[in-house]
């Protein structure tokens, strides 16, 4: 019977959660051994008092079409804003509304700011919309330019944002709001279903644009989620359309019943709501401080999303939490790609507690060091700088390939790879001099020249930026932090002192690094001078040194002076490299062990 299935529904599936039956029995465990924060409810439930009024519904009868009642009390919540009953439309659940608008506007193109909401894809393109996706910002922000010029470009008469966004957390500052409500043939649907989870609001926008419609849900903060209840506040004449096109029976007398003792009630559901707002900050700060191989997302919502670190697959991670009865959510590529990450709702403090035991203990199967080397006293920990602490693949790598350009020839990752794995290339220009010298250029390039060319590509120049602009931390400073509290560290570094310091202070963990050696401070590694120097200056004899290269290993192992200097080589693989290859090199050459990226088995050894 597929031929009677629309080609354009046949790709279009959203994935919501599995019910706590389905799962339970999947992982052989009871239901109520489950803890359950993958859906963002208001784990603490509706109050007696809002249940009770449930029971009393009358289930045998329609209900009002009208929703003349709910309407009144939703208008009466937000009449301070200049909401009436004419502005509310209510309906099974925000995904009612979102549709309900779509099916009143019928637009030809939508315009979603990616990674978000699955629902606006799915919707949109189930109903066979363009649906056009704008990829956020670094941080999840929104960049409201290109919103705009997507909007314009496409001539989109809807637009889906929420704020705060679901999964990332992140808000929707007014003044983007109003300068995307600036173009006035787009309809801003602005989805605020965590609103009560923060402080800020686009409500003070309402009385200003009639091309804002406003949507919320009675799922989040009032722990309805099963009952389904959400509304919009939008202009009196697009309101009117969409109550006259809904389905007309589409909040039941349950659902009404809920809805209105929760209002009534609103005040006492709150403190559930700041619970989980105190929790779900207690969660981030916990994540933020024992869990080094996750990077928490600063959420203004009841959730928090983590991008996994270390070379670990979140979708195992997801996989193993489940296993042990944790739930939490993992999207892969719905609603954006977020396959990277894993997103926790805030739940209660025992619910926090087990979900922070069990990444803990999934960080100790994945992360720890070799017990030798635990046995033995660290005394501080000393770091390369870059490859270790800094990702230079696409600045300090890109602009030896870029200078290689201007002699003619093509260096790739994999060639600077190789000059790296060779040795004696601890300073990346004479790795880029031989690099174009190899190709048999004539004139041979001089160092001084390439010299003055790389840094000018490195360092940029009045009208062009420079590369090490986008320079990223390896190692989240959190953690360095925590390392720092209890051994010193040291930075055994190529880069000229000036170069060091910029980044330390860029990523703001100055404050972590007790000492650094910098170029021409010691001989370049792979002697052991600088590691050495380090030794000196901190007042120590045993410490472990984490590099990524085979001089850096070398410069470690000579650095061994018997017992009455102990240096134990450490090993990491950068980014961009051959993890597989990297990794025997390094062991080759003498590491005791070969970290992930992000030096993460650190908290292992120094139980932080």
């Amino acid at each position: 019977m597929a031929e009677f299935v629309c080609e354009r529904v046949k790709s279009c599936k959203y994935k919501p959660v599995e019910t706590l039956e389905a799962i339970a029995e999947s992982i052989g465990l009871p239901v109520e051994k489950l803890v359950k924060l993958n859906a963002n409810e208001n784990v603490y439930g509706a109050p007696p008092e809002v249940l009770e009024e449930v029971s009393k519904a009358c289930h045998w009868v329609y209900p009002d079409p009208a929703q003349l009642k709910l309407r009144s009390a939703l208008a009466k919540l937000h009449e301070d804003d200049g909401v009436t009953d004419a502005n509310v439309c209510a309906g099974a659940g925000s995904d009612d509304i979102l549709d309900i608008v779509l099916r009143v506007v019928c637009p030809s193109t939508i315009v979603i700011s990616t990674p978000t909401f699955g629902m606006y894809s799915f919707l949109g393109k189930a109903a066979g919309m363009n649906v056009i996706e704008v990829p956020r910002r670094k941080d999840f922000t929104v960049d409201g330019d290109a919103v705009i010029a997507a909007i314009q470009d496409n001539n989109a008469t809807v637009c889906f944002l929420p704020s705060p966004n679901n999964p990332t957390g992140t808000m929707l500052p007014n003044d983007v709001t109003e300068a995307i409500l600036g173009v006035s043939s787009c309809l801003l649907v602005l989805d605020e279903a965590y609103a009560d989870f923060c402080d800020t609001s686009a409500m003070p926008l309402f009385r200003k644009y009639d091309n804002l419609v406003i949507a919320r849900t009675f799922s989040k903060w009032a722990g309805l989620a099963g009952l389904r209840l959400g509304y919009s506040l939008a202009h009196a004449d697009l309101t009117a359309a969409m109550l006259g096109i809904k389905q007309p029976y589409n909040v039941t007398t349950a659902t009404e019943a809920a809805g209105l003792a929760a209002l009534k009630h609103r005040g006492e559901i709150l403190k559930s709501v700041n619970a989980l707002r105190r929790e779900k900050d207690r969660m981030y700060a916990r994540i933020r401080d024992e869990i080094s191989w996750l990077r928490p997302v600063p959420s203004d919502a009841n959730f928090i999303l983590n991008e996994v670190l270390g070379g670990l697959n979140a979708e195992n991670v997801y996989m193993a939490l489940r296993r042990k009865g944790v739930l939490i959510r993992y999207f892969g590529t719905q609603g954006g790609d977020l396959s990277n990450y894993i997103r926790i709702s805030a739940g209660k403090p025992e619910h926090t507690d087990c979900v922070i035991d069990t990444l803990k203990a999934i960080g100790r199967e994945n992360f720890s060091i070799a017990p030798a080397l635990k046995e033995a006293e660290t005394q501080a920990v000393l770091f390369d700088m870059d490859g270790v602490l800094a990702d230079v693949s696409l600045s300090q790598h890109e602009a030896i390939i870029q200078t290689a350009k201007l002699y003619g020839v093509t260096v790739t990752e994999a060639d600077i790879g190789r000059m790296k794995a060779a040795g004696n290339a601890n300073n990346d220009w004479i790795v880029t001099v031989n690099l174009i010298n190899e190709a048999n250029v004539s004139p041979p390039a001089s160092l001084d020249t390439v010299t003055k060319q790389w840094e000018e590509i490195y360092q940029g120049t009045a009208t062009t930026p420079g590369l090490w602009e986008i320079e990223d931390l390896l190692v989240d400073a959190e953690f360095l932090r925590r390392i720092a509290a209890v051994r010193p560290i040291g930075i055994v570094t190529g880069r000229p002192r000036s170069d060091a310091e910029r980044f330390l202070k860029q990523h703001n963990i100055a404050d972590t690094v007790t000492h650094m050696v910098c170029m021409g401070e010691a001989t370049s590694k792979p002697s052991p001078d600088g590691v050495v120097l380090a030794l000196e200056k901190l007042a120590v004899s045993r410490v472990v040194f984490v590099g990524d290269t085979v001089d850096d290993i070398r410069a470690a192992v000579a650095a061994t002076d018997g017992n009455t200097r102990v240096v134990v080589p450490l090993g990491v693989c950068p980014p961009a490299s051959d993890a597989v290859a990297t990794s025997k090199l390094l062991t080759d050459c003498g590491a005791a062990q070969v970290l992930s990226q992000g030096c993460h088995e650190l908290g292992d050894l120094l139980g932080v």
